[in-house]
């Protein structure tokens, strides 16, 4: 039987796995749950960053500094494989979300 605690952040519910740690977004009984983040080691939540926030944040990063996404891309991949591995993918995400917790990066890291 897998039970889920309600477990309040920032004034929203969200359903706590307290065997995995992992966060859930709440939802219908007709619904599939969705990861939106985990507990951290102080017992507080950490909800991870979704793609649409990423694409936000990335797009005002690119008009603040006036830069293509291709550059910003290219000085990535200095290898032009034009593929960005796992490093490079961490430091992007550091670039676009500072702040961005280690859970974040690695969530992008396996995109």
């Amino acid at each position: 039987l897998w039970t889920l605690e309600e477990t309040l952040v920032d004034g929203v519910v969200y359903l706590l796995d307290p065997v995995t740690g992992l966060v859930y977004f709440d939802c219908s009984p007709k619904e599939f749950t969705r990861v939106a983040g985990r507990r951290n080691r102080e017992g507080g939540v950490e909800l991870s960053t979704t793609l649409a926030e990423f694409f936000q944040a990335l797009d005002g990063y690119l008009r603040v500094n006036e830069a293509r996404l291709r550059d910003v891309f290219s000085s990535l991949d200095p290898d032009g494989s034009g593929a960005l591995y796992r490093r490079a993918v961490s430091e992007l995400v550091r670039i676009i979300l500072p702040d961005a917790q280690t859970s974040t990066i690695r969530s992008f890291q396996v995109l």
